[in-house]
Order: structure tokens, then sequence, then C-alpha cells
């Protein structure tokens, strides 16, 4: 399994909002800046199972469901899905159960309303047993810390130049493009899957299944097909000639995501697998099915230029002529017109104000100089 790692860094942006001897195109832009956050949570939970024994191992994946700030703190909520395989009498089994879980985490620059997008990892898991010899039952003790890890963006608007140009002089500016990826949407989907396994042991009619144990999924967004692809992993415990054995399987899926994104939207994915099962369904083919609730968190990249720096260059040559007619181009505004002829957006409008941008391309730009002796 790949894991996603994202470092973040303090930057200062530089962006120009004036220039003595210069026009300026001035936009409103929205700067945004991401604020990671971090916290853990503890769950616990006390539930009962029939004629347990002892507990062999246990495993849990926590999935996101829901990610909002609030007024300083961000709230995280979310399901463990708690996978325990266990010696019930004589046989090994598998027993399940779906915890839901909450946590608030203090962060100060929260702002109610915003979205947000967080991971949530299992910590310091625990199940403690305790039978209950006169009800024939055990007692079931959950716990764990669950390590959370985020982030969400603000946006500050700021008047700043996005185009520059001199009627005097040549210009050298830098135009930066900044990207930011925000969360536009968070959505969740419950999908049963099901196939022919893939099995490394050869498995035939003499086997007994007893359980499917520590199941785990991973998928990623197949942005052709709109559509989570990914594989179960799992052990398959059985008998066969009297001893318990086992042997990984596996099953590839691709679950259809309906609706999930817009184009120019993308899709990140955690999935977490439940209530698998496996029979055989003929001499060495393996029938796997499984339920899967993946949590698809949508992004919009938000994408803002500025000028961040201006230099003076050579003298431009100045046009003799004390009037000048331009063809414009098709969709042209004032400040293309303006730029491309040296002249202030003020005086293009002054010299044509009978034209209505933008211009279709069938007009002509007069210009008058006033010529110095």
């Amino acid at each position: 399994m790949l894991a996603s790692i994202c470092v973040y860094e303090q930057v200062e942006r530089v962006a120009v909002t004036s220039a003595e001897g210069a026009f300026l195109k001035c936009e409103e832009v929205d700067f945004a800046t991401i604020t990671p956050f971090s916290g853990e949570g503890e769950v616990e939970d006390d539930f009962e199972a029939d004629s347990l024994i002892d507990v062999l191992i246990p495993s849990a994946k926590a999935v996101v469901s829901s990610c909002k700030c609030n007024t300083g703190e961000v709230v995280v909520c979310g399901e463990i899905y708690l996978s325990l395989f266990v010696m019930k009498r004589h046989s090994p089994v598998c027993i399940e159960r779906v915890i839901p879980f909450q946590t608030a985490l203090v962060c100060d620059d929260a702002i109610s309303g915003l979205n947000a997008t967080a991971r949530a990892e299992i910590c310091d898991l625990n199940v403690n047993a305790t039978v209950n010899e006169e009800k024939g039952k055990c007692n079931l003790t959950f716990n764990c810390t669950v390590s959370v890890n985020g982030w969400f963006v603000t946006a500050q608007a700021q008047s700043v130049a996005v185009d520059a140009f001199s009627s005097t002089h040549n210009l050298k500016g830098e135009l930066i493009e900044d990207c930011v990826r925000e969360c536009a949407e968070l959505k969740v989907y419950s999908e049963g899957v099901g196939g022919v396994a893939i099995t490394k042991n050869k498995l035939g009619y003499d086997c007994k299944f007893c359980a499917v144990a520590l199941p785990v999924a991973e998928c990623e967004y197949n942005s052709a097909d709109c559509s989570a692809d990914g594989v179960i992993n799992c052990q398959l415990v059985y008998e066969q000639d009297g001893e318990i054995k086992s042997c990984p399987i596996s099953l590839p899926f691709a679950v259809p995501l309906t609706g999930v994104a817009e184009a120019g939207q993308s899709v990140g994915l955690d999935v977490a697998v439940s209530g698998a099962s496996a029979n055989l369904k003929a001499e060495g083919e393996v029938q796997l099915s499984a339920n899967l609730k993946i949590c698809a968190t949508v992004y919009s990249d938000k994408k803002i230029n500025y000028m961040a720096g201006l230099e003076e260059g050579e003298e431009l040559e100045k046009n003799p002529c004390a009037i000048s007619v331009f063809l414009p181009r098709e969709g042209d505004g004032v400040w293309d017109i303006a730029k491309r002829i040296n002249q202030s957006p003020e005086s293009v409008m002054a010299c044509n104000p009978e034209l209505s941008y933008p211009l279709s391309g069938n007009e002509r730009i007069v210009i008058f100089r006033k010529i110095q002796q």
C-alpha cells in the first residue's frame, strides 16, 4: 500500500499593487492559505459475544465520513471497522463491529462553515475479553487512540496587478500562477462486491472454510471510468485433513461512483471492508464477497495569477504619427487595445467613446497624439 505524505512550509507572497509610470490591470484575487491540523481522540466500546474462548488477532480501520470547521475547532466524524479473529468453542471465526467516533480538534485558525479534509489512523489498539460463565457469554472491551491529520483552506481577497505595461519603457514582470487544492465535498458510498478470488493454495472440496480474517482494502480513483478501482486482501482460514491452515486471498474490484465529481475536480479515496465471506464455487475456485465503505473526498483546484515584480527595461521608440488607426481582434477589451498600442485605457476610451467592449473585430480604433515640437 502506498502512503500519501503532504509537506507544508511557510512562504511569503510578494504582489505588485502599484508602480510609478506604469499602467496596471488590477483584479480582486483570493490568496489562499493552507492550514494543517492534527490531534488524537480516544474511542471506547463494550459489547458481548457468545461462547468466545480467546481473541487471537484484532485489527481495525478508521475512515472519515465528515470533517467540518467550527470557530476555533475542527470536528471529525467517522467509523471504525473492527475485525476480531477469535477462537469460538473449538473453531476460529471472525467477529466484526462498526464503531462510530467523533473528535473535536482545537485549531485557532478554523472558521465556521469551511470544509476540511482529514485521514484517521488507529493507534494503541486494545481488546480485552472477560468470560461470563453464568450467561455463557464473553464481555469485550475495545479502546484505541484515533490519530487525525488534515488541512483546510482559507482565502483573503486583495486587489493586485495581474498585468502591466508602460507607454515609455519595456517592462519586465514576473507573472506568478498559484494553485491550491481545497476540499469541495466529502461523499460516502456503501457497495457490495463479489467474485472469484485469487488464491495461492490449492483449495478443494476437502477444505472446510472457517473464517475470512484480517480483511483490508485499498483503492484509487479512476477518472476515466469514474470508479474506485482496488483490491481486497485477507486471510482465508480453513480446516484440511484435521489441521487448521490459512492462505492469503485477494479480490480485485471496480465500483462505479455515480456523480462523485464534476469536470476539473479530483478525487481522493479511503476505504474500509466488512462482512467478508468465502465459499467454494467449484473445485479450486473461491468465491469471495464483502461490503465496502468508500469515502470520497472531492477536491477543486483554485488557481490565481498575479504580478510578483516589475522592472523597467529599454525605452520605447516614440511614434511620430499624430493620428494612428488600429484594427482590433474579436473579443478585445479596453486593456487589450491599450497594451497593444502603449496608451492608457482612459486615452483609448476618450478617443473612441462610441465603442462598446468587448469588440467584434470590425471596428477601427483611432488614436490622437499630441506632437511636441
